[in-house]
């Protein structure tokens, strides 16, 4: 029907796919999960680890034949909040061609105790970065989802201010434009070119 990516689930476990913010149920994704991380492979989607726990990040990189993307989420290791990225699987991510998009949420930045700033952002970027990679981060704000934004970051209109952040932490231009949107528009093609792969792979087909 045209959809082009999608979240393997929300806040709630689903029969075959754990949540990060819910009773872990499979211990990641079920065979039925593979088959469906498959099937979006073959079709060309988009796979978003955003909402998902650590354990299907896991599972999803162990089946994917195609770039991942955590729409929305930030570095784990930075603020311990199950709805952020572990290291393990950013490093998976280099392999992969996958991208993690920082998310804004001041909780998922730096917890419910104080409020984040634009430089928090900048650290979560900065911290994927050193963990994956320039190729493997973007910008996920969750403008219409969240309810805590940072200061200096409380409308798109204030984006300008990332980039200037960048500049202010030695990024180049060339890589800040892949955090600007760069890079997912690489892990979309990666996606595009798989699909073509994977529906000429007549064992690919069989797995089915």
């Amino acid at each position: 029907l045209g959809a082009r990516y999608m979240t393997l689930t929300h806040n709630q476990t689903l029969d075959w796919a754990d949540a990060a913010t819910d009773e872990a149920r499979h211990g990641g994704l079920t065979e039925f999960g593979e088959q469906v991380v498959q099937e979006m492979n073959r079709l060309g989607m988009l796979i978003d680890i955003s909402h998902v726990s650590a354990a299907t990040m896991r599972d999803v990189l162990q089946v994917t034949r195609a770039p991942v993307i955590a729409s929305h989420s930030s570095a784990f290791a930075l603020q311990a909040h199950p709805r952020n990225v572990p290291d393990d699987v950013l490093q998976r991510l280099v392999g992969n061609g996958g991208v993690v998009m920082v998310n804004f949420y001041s909780t998922f930045l730096v917890g419910t105790k104080k409020a984040a700033t634009l430089h928090n952002v900048l650290d979560h970027i900065d911290h994927i970065v050193k963990v994956a990679g320039i190729n493997h981060v973007g910008l996920g704000s969750d403008f219409d989802g969240i309810t805590r934004v940072p200061g200096q970051l409380e409308d798109v209109s204030r984006f300008p201010y990332i980039t200037q952040g960048l500049i202010d932490r030695g990024y180049s231009d060339k890589q800040i434009l892949k955090v600007l949107g760069g890079n997912l528009l690489v892990a979309f093609q990666a996606t595009e070119r798989a699909s073509t792969s994977f529906s000429n792979d007549p064992n690919a087909l069989e797995s089915r």
